[in-house]
């Protein structure tokens, strides 16, 4: 999220906050939100497999 707003200055917090949500749309329009939400599930493997290389997972 923060690598598009990098290099931008604002003036007021509202630019800062509506700069935030279009970031945020473009992160669940994108699908890039998945990776996220799939992130806990794929610590459960690592745990599960004491950090072993998991292929294919």
């Amino acid at each position: 999220m923060k690598e598009p707003l990098r290099g931008i200055r604002f003036r007021t917090v509202p630019e800062i906050l509506q700069a935030v949500d279009r970031s945020i749309l473009t992160i669940s329009i994108t699908g890039s939100a998945k990776g996220i939400l799939r992130l806990p599930h794929r610590w459960q493997w690592v745990v599960h497999n004491a950090g072993d290389y998991i292929e294919g997972q």
